[in-house]
This record gives structure tokens, sequence and C-alpha cells, in this order.
């Protein structure tokens, strides 16, 4: 599981998190970096969101260093805010490991994009 705020400046603030889940149901936190590797502009609101993204990591049960690619299934799967007024990106990601092989899926919402969020 991956939870990352982004701040005003793009970077990651300190409350991400990446948590490895045991086949017990046991979560350990893990060091993680995220890499935009391509991105998707939205016509219809200007927005430019990250479109594949690689997350570098350590796997806590073998100690060694993973990279995982997350890409979504199709790019335009934008909500452009009609009913809340925010514009946000959320939809189904396959996940594949650092030999390009398929070894799961995902859904990942990105926010903020748009515009600056008003609270």
């Amino acid at each position: 599981m991956l939870y990352r705020l982004r701040r005003a400046d793009g970077s990651a603030d300190p409350a991400s998190t990446l948590q490895w889940v045991d086949p017990q149901g046991k979560p350990q936190r893990a060091p993680f970096t995220w890499e935009v590797l391509s991105t998707w502009t939205s016509s219809e609101t200007g927005a430019v969101y990250p479109a594949r993204v690689r997350i570098q990591t350590t796997d806590p049960a073998t100690n060694r260093p993973r990279s995982f690619t997350v890409e979504p299934l199709f790019a335009a799967q934008e909500l452009p805010g009609e009913l809340a007024k925010i514009s946000y990106w959320e939809g189904a990601c396959r996940v594949k490991d650092e030999t390009g092989r398929e070894v799961g899926s995902a859904y990942m919402e990105l926010t903020g994009y748009a515009k600056a969020l008003e609270l």
C-alpha cells in the first residue's frame, strides 16, 4: 500500500508512506521513491497528471531493492469536477516489476493537478 501526499513544490510530505503487508496481514513500513515516467494532459481541464510512475523500495522480507511501474489501464480517467468542483484523476492501473512482468493491479487517485485544492 502506498500513500504519497504531494507538497506544493511537488515533493513528498513526510506523512507519505509505503507499507508492505505480509501473508499474515501485518504491515511493515519501507522507504520509497516516486519517479514520474510519463504524463497525461487532460483536454478538458488542461491538468497534467503523472501517467506512469516508478516506485523504488526495499522488500523487508528479503532486504532486496525492488522497483515497480504503475501504469493506468487507459489514460483518460479524469473526473472533471462537475459535482464537487474538484477535478481529479482516479482509476485502475496495472503494476509491473523490474523485469516488466505484470505482478498486480492498483487503484490510484491524483488530486490537486488541475488547480490547488481550496479547503
